[in-house]
């Protein structure tokens, strides 16, 4: 994967990674994870679920599943990262307001996390973005079928 430009594809995945994706498929893109985290079950109904950290890209992939483990979100830190053509890392809050708007995803709330963190939320486009004294950190989005 071309880790000079990646694109953020709302609803799709990131470049050639789309949701849906095994974990096999993933690793022929990416390589080998640094670290996966497989996450407790709460209940029997709850679906298996991987957390895949790619710290040097700055990429974290989650898959869930009943059976089969599919890519269902994808969180970057990587300043590479961009969202419409736009250098998303280099905006700031009120410009990735607009460039949301302009694309056509007027519905947002944001709040403070409890560690520190704020958070900007778009629920149509499935998408968050996290921001650490007025600079983004993090951007996390996932698939719509689930």
């Amino acid at each position: 994967m071309n880790m000079e430009k990646l694109d953020i594809l709302l609803k799709q995945g990131l470049n050639e990674l789309v949701f849906g994706a095994s974990p096999e498929d993933a690793e022929k893109l990416l390589g080998d994870p640094i670290e996966i985290e497989a996450l407790e079950k709460d209940t029997d109904e709850d679906l298996d679920s991987q957390l895949w950290y790619y710290d040097e890209e700055g990429i974290s992939l989650f898959f869930e599943g009943e059976h089969d483990l599919e890519l269902t979100s994808i969180e970057v830190s990587n300043l590479n990262a961009t969202l419409f053509g736009k250098a998303i890392f280099k905006m700031s809050e009120e410009q990735i307001i607009d460039l949301m708007k302009e694309n056509g995803f007027n519905d947002f709330y944001q709040e403070d996390e409890e560690w520190g963190e704020k958070l900007l939320s778009f629920e149509d486009a499935l998408i968050d973005f996290y921001f650490e004294e007025d600079k983004l950190i993090g951007v996390n989005w996932s698939a719509s079928f689930f």
